[in-house]
């Protein structure tokens, strides 16, 4: 609670805007694509997030790239849900 509020002060004090909610989630995208349990496949998740964003910018439209990683996270539960590197027993034990 004390750390909730200390983020709130911070934010206020260096003037965050109200859509900074985005680079939690878009960081949260290549950790499940990854494999919670692996670096490597997290490194591998925001390689594929980052392609992800910069093709839909620039092939289909700009607004796109900010949904880009959550389809990418939707097509990497549907077919492995544990992600590239992670393991079945570490999705069990969550």
């Amino acid at each position: 609670m004390i750390a909730t509020i200390a983020g709130i002060f911070f934010a206020i004090k260096v003037r965050l805007g109200p859509d900074i909610w985005y680079v939690g989630f878009a960081g949260f995208a290549p950790a499940l694509i990854g494999g919670m349990d692996s670096l490597r496949g997290v490194a591998l998740g925001a390689l594929i997030v980052a392609a992800a964003e910069v093709l839909a910018a620039r092939y289909i439209a700009p607004q796109i790239a900010l949904a880009a990683p959550f389809l990418v996270l939707l097509v990497a539960l549907w077919i492995r849900p544990w992600g590239i590197f992670g393991t079945r027993e570490e999705l069990e034990r969550i």
